[in-house]
């Protein structure tokens, strides 16, 4: 995904390694973790910090969604994409977290019904939205990643990172081997 969007064999070494810092400790996949990134960047995330705040807090939010990582990376990229939140965005966060919107709402002083205005009328920026939702889902992760099931989880997460790591290269070296064939 990366390499298609452009980015050549340095910089998607460079991402994957913040994906890797994002994941970590999280029950998100590094498969998972790309495809986010790939997302993000696409819809104007920046590099560094920004995109392994973006990456984990995707990951939460999946999970305090109860929704898998794929389906909230595109709500994310669409608010990130449009530069706003928009009402059907708002209406999928808030069909798996009850409560965000409220928490929207009192981010910015105002009412419910001011809220969902000032959404209609694309008055909310994608930064205040990743501020709330940061606030709002950002340690349900972690919560989760405490359970059992969260456990089993991040152990799959950590094996995946290991075997991207042991078998990167001679990944490379077969891709190598296989185009000269």
């Amino acid at each position: 995904k990366l390499q298609g969007l452009g980015y050549d064999v340095e910089a998607v070494e460079r991402i994957s390694g913040q994906v890797t810092e994002a994941i970590q400790g999280t029950v998100t996949t590094m498969a998972e973790g790309v495809s986010v990134a790939a997302g993000g960047l696409a819809a104007g995330v920046s590099e560094g910090a920004e995109l392994e705040r973006y990456i984990k807090l995707v990951g939460d939010a999946a999970v305090g969604a109860n929704r898998p990582v794929n389906e909230m990376a595109q709500i994310f990229n669409r608010v990130q994409g449009s530069g706003k939140l928009m009402t059907q965005e708002l209406n999928m966060i808030e069909d798996g977290m009850p409560g965000f919107a409220m928490a929207m709402a009192d981010s910015l002083n105002v009412s419910q019904a001011e809220f969902r205005k000032m959404v209609t009328e694309g008055e909310v920026s994608s930064s205040k939205f990743l501020d709330v939702m940061e606030s709002f889902a950002g340690s349900m992760s972690d919560a989760y990643a405490s359970s059992w099931d969260g456990m089993v989880a991040n152990t799959k997460s950590n094996i995946g990172i290991i075997g991207q790591n042991i078998l990167g290269g001679v990944f490379e070296q077969s891709k190598k081997s296989i185009a000269e064939f």
